[in-house]
């Protein structure tokens, strides 16, 4: 993906002549939010603080995304490392989960379209005006000066999460895929984590976004290897293996879909992107069209092609063999080019706020930075040794991260904006959202810890 400085960057810089080192940091912000896929939400600051303490604010009026653009965008956030265990929600959920799957995404659209309306505020004429323009703006208007700092944090423990996953993913694979070597997960784990460490020293964002963009030729290849491997056995095919009901399976099944259908990180990036932003809510329903129609055809294939043998990682249901050690080595090199860039996010925010605290001349900064780094590291590599699940990672990111910020926040945030404004109708849906995402997070915790017990237990 080509980088591009957008046109307030340019307005801005003229007016403020910046350094080459601050022209540097503005085109990395735009490289981030341009390149970062489900595999790496976004921050969730819009605002830039430079070195000379001026800030860089998204400027309502700039974008030049077309409608098509944008929904590819957000397309390719959606269709991340979630997408494997999509024929294990399945699995596990049945014929509920064939109902979720066209239920869940119509509420994520729905929350997409109350956040973006959130982002405005009207006139006495209805006039809408860009008063908000990211996360940091939004957490404020309900708990000022700390509100968004909570919801900041939140995704950045979603961030942090995701790239703890892409460990466990590399020592789930490489394990399947070289059983007889006398090296167990938690020991692929701890390779992984040595190999991800000079990735996270790159100094330019866009090298280590090179670097991950094979995450979506990766992916392909798994989806390739997984239809030509199910066309070939269709007469293996058992609908009868499909669930009616199981509580405990349609929970798990819900936080997985909750997790994979999520697209909030990055919407005021991607609505703010656009060059008409009134036609947002067209990409938006393109975007969910296109990602449900490709997450309900790949899971019901792939279900019926291993049936009770499906894995959360869908790799692993492969039959071991040249092509299974291919695909499988290929992906997993793909986990460890593409952590530098899900890490990035949360390398920022730890480096601004330090640096800024830290005012002494003795401990050089680039000391700093590698030490936030390689700390990061440690401690990733530390909590995917303790938890080398990945379905156990992607439950708790879906019911405990995603209920509350995807599902309570927008809504209770939109209550106070515009409760005054809202119709009756438009009331009762936003209660059933809240409801919902209370009901996700009350079921998804323990199912969420009973699956951590047990895998302690292993």
């Amino acid at each position: 993906m080509a980088s591009k400085k957008s046109s307030y960057l340019e307005m801005d810089a003229a007016y403020h002549p910046l350094t080459s080192q601050q022209m540097d940091e503005l085109e990395d912000a735009e490289i981030l939010t341009l390149l970062q896929s489900s595999d790496a939400e976004s921050s969730s600051d819009n605002e830039l603080v430079l070195p000379s303490n001026k800030k860089v604010s998204s400027d309502p009026s700039s974008g030049d995304s077309s409608v098509w653009k944008a929904a590819a965008n957000l397309v390719n956030f959606m269709e991340g490392i979630g997408f494997l265990a999509i024929p294990y929600a399945l699995k596990e959920g049945g014929i509920i989960a064939m109902v979720m799957f066209i239920i869940i995404p119509i509420i994520m659209w729905y929350i997409g379209t109350v956040l973006t309306e959130c982002l405005y505020d009207e006139d006495e004429q209805g006039n809408r005006h860009k008063a908000r323009s990211g996360y940091k703006d939004l957490g404020d208007v309900l708990l000022p000066k700390y509100g968004g700092y909570i919801v900041s944090g939140i995704i950045q423990l979603d961030v942090f999460l995701l790239a703890v996953s892409y460990l466990i993913l590399f020592g789930s694979v490489m394990r399947h895929d070289f059983p007889s070597l006398p090296i167990t997960e938690r020991m692929w784990i701890g390779i992984a984590g040595g190999l991800v460490l000079p990735t996270v020293f790159l100094k330019s964002l866009s090298q280590i976004a090179w670097l991950s963009a094979t995450s979506v030729i990766a992916l392909i290849a798994v989806v390739v290897y997984v239809v030509w491997y199910g066309a070939e056995n269709t007469n293996e095919w058992d609908l009868s293996t499909l669930l009616l009901w199981d509580t405990e399976g349609v929970v798990l099944s819900l936080s997985i879909l909750l997790y994979s259908f999520t697209s909030f990180t990055i919407i005021p990036s991607v609505e703010g992107s656009m060059a008409d932003k009134a036609k947002f809510g067209t990409a938006l329903t393109l975007a969910y069209v296109v990602s449900t129609s490709m997450k309900v055809s790949f899971a019901v294939f792939a279900f019926l092609s291993f049936g009770a043998n499906t894995y959360p990682v869908i790799l692993n249901s492969l039959p071991s063999g040249p092509v299974h050690i291919t695909v499988g080595s290929f992906f997993a090199l793909n986990c460890i080019l593409s952590y530098g860039l899900v890490i990035y996010p949360v390398f920022q925010s730890l480096h601004r706020p330090l640096t800024t605290r830290i005012q002494n001349d003795k401990i050089p900064d680039f000391v700093t930075s590698a030490v936030i780094r390689v700390t990061v590291v440690v401690l990733s590599v530390v909590v995917a040794i303790l938890v080398p699940n990945f379905l156990v990672i992607v439950s708790f990111i879906g019911s405990v991260l995603e209920s509350p910020a995807c599902y309570i926040f927008p809504i209770i945030l939109r209550f106070k904006l515009k409760y005054k404004r809202l119709k009756i109708h438009q009331v009762c849906v936003d209660s059933f959202v809240v409801i919902f995402g209370i009901i996700a997070l009350l079921l998804g915790v323990p199912v969420s810890i009973k699956t951590l017990l047990n895998v302690n237990e292993q």
